[in-house]
């Protein structure tokens, strides 16, 4: 997560040399441990530079349904709605019924789940920091990137050998450029017991290394 003094930093930048700032808030209602997210679109003069994405996939667990939504300056979202026009006429309706009824009365399964999900990246860090891995702890969304950088693989091999070796799949880090070199991308959206068995399998590969 960005820190707010951060956001601030850019929207100064942004009003300064007049540039969009494409904001991707789909993740705001999973965040850990107090953190609040703060939308960039909320600092003052913000609302004329700010092109806000969300949807209902991560918070209201609706992946795959394809419904979220724009916030915009008017003279932008009436270019953006002439394009979007040519391209589809509207969400799915039980889409639009099942964001409708998440609204009015989903919030208390959204907090459940962003419970559930912090115990899970709590069960996952401490795992892989014991088994030599360190990683940052996330803030937010159910993501991870663990460092594995000292098994002497690269990103690349080490999820190769992952799967081929032990059937876990995870994602090399090099995937997201040049600095996720050295890692591995791992998600904990998924039910404990599966977990747990996906790190008994990494601490596996891990001392087969040593």
């Amino acid at each position: 997560m960005i820190p707010k003094e951060e956001l601030e930093k850019i929207a100064e930048l942004a009003k300064k040399h007049q540039f969009w700032v494409i904001s991707d808030e789909i993740y705001c209602e999973l965040v850990y441990d107090g953190s609040e997210h703060v939308s960039i679109g909320s600092f003052p003069g913000m609302k004329d530079y700010t092109i806000v994405l969300n949807g209902f996939s991560k918070s209201f667990a609706m992946t795959g349904w394809r419904i979220g939504y724009i916030a915009a300056p008017n003279e932008l979202l009436s270019q953006i709605v002439k394009v979007h026009g040519y391209n589809t006429i509207c969400a799915p309706i039980f889409s639009q019924y099942a964001a409708a009824e998440g609204l009015r009365n989903g919030w208390k399964e959204v907090e459940r789940m962003r419970v559930s999900y912090q115990q899970r990246r709590n069960l996952m860090e401490k795992a892989f920091n014991e088994m030599g891995l360190p990683v940052p702890e996330p803030k937010g969304a159910f993501y991870m990137f663990p460092d594995i950088s000292a098994t002497g693989l690269s990103s690349e091999e080490f999820a190769t050998r992952l799967f081929k070796e032990h059937n876990v799949a995870v994602v090399p880090g090099s995937v997201f450029g040049a600095g996720g070199e050295g890692h591995i991308r791992v998600c904990y959206a998924t039910a404990v017991d599966k977990i747990k068995v996906a790190l008994e399998r990494i601490e596996l590969m891990v001392k087969s290394l040593k």
